[in-house]
């Protein structure tokens, strides 16, 4: 039986929330989402998740930024940072693109062995086009 792998996001961004959802369901994954970073961090203590998408944004302190950075990369967890500047997004949060997104995620589930790329495009646009 295939392990079925744990997506977490960390954003107050609504639409990234249902798209990553309708990606998790795609791919057999479980997708849990919180829109602050205290939310975050509570679900990646009591969860086992195989990769984090992490929105900057939802810590305004440069010091909580980097305590955070340190707990998820104490975990091992493969995370995705966003708005941080440095990923080529410019730092803001309308500009996030979704196709790295969703590739980090796919990369992960594959990993777990929870998904093949072979239909996933037919599957998750067959789902877009549902809701």
């Amino acid at each position: 039986m295939k392990k079925q792998s744990n997506i977490l996001l960390v954003s107050a961004n609504p639409d990234l929330h249902r798209t990553l959802e309708i990606v998790a369901s795609t791919c057999s994954s479980r997708f849990f989402g919180a829109e602050n970073a205290k939310k975050g961090m509570g679900l990646l203590v009591s969860s086992e998740m195989d990769c984090v998408i992490f929105d900057l944004a939802t810590l305004p302190n440069p010091r909580h930024k980097q305590v955070v950075r340190r707990k998820i990369e104490k975990a091992g967890v493969p995370t995705l940072w966003l708005n941080d500047g440095s990923n080529g997004n410019g730092g803001s949060q309308g500009s996030q693109k979704i196709e790295p997104i969703v590739k980090f995620v796919m990369d992960t589930c594959e990993r777990v062995g929870n998904a093949s790329n072979g239909n996933f495009l037919r599957r998750f646009f067959s789902v877009l086009h549902r809701r």
